[in-house]
């Protein structure tokens, strides 16, 4: 698959790619969200989309269009996350995937009221008190899917 390919050659492990594929896009069966402007398997928004394809050289339409630049733009957002978390938290991984979800503002707010920042439950306690039960509700679904 593309994504396997990819995921393989930029050194990122595939199963968390499809993971967040499962979990943004029922696996890339739906590739826009009425509620947002996200697109494309990875759910890559208008405004992330436009930084991307700068930073790929290409258009944000291929972001978020074109399924192979789609994993491109998520795999460049994931390594970004996971540099982000290495280092500073238990688990990079289930971090990753809540900057995904809730983008970087979001779970930085959510660290740095935290009682242990590296902690994922810690974190989590913060998003509740601030009401993201969405963002709360993907980590699990993630947790779920690693087996963790």
């Amino acid at each position: 698959s593309i994504t396997k390919r990819l995921s393989e050659e930029a050194g990122v492990n595939p199963e968390h790619i499809n993971i967040l594929h499962l979990l943004e896009s029922s696996g890339g069966r739906n590739l826009t969200n009425p509620d947002s402007s996200a697109k494309g398997a990875g759910q890559i928004i208008d405004s992330t989309a436009k930084s991307l394809a700068k930073r790929l050289g290409t258009t944000q339409d291929k972001v978020q269009g074109d399924p192979e630049t789609n994993v491109k733009g998520t795999l460049a957002l994931w390594k970004d996350s996971i540099k982000r978390y290495t280092g500073n938290t238990d688990d990079p991984t289930i971090f990753a995937f809540a900057d995904q979800h809730g983008g970087r503002p979001r779970i930085k707010a959510a660290m740095d009221k935290a009682d242990n920042p590296g902690d994922i439950e810690s974190v989590i306690v913060q998003l509740e008190i601030a009401g993201h039960t969405d963002t709360i509700d993907f980590i699990r679904k993630a947790q779920k899917e690693l087996g963790n």
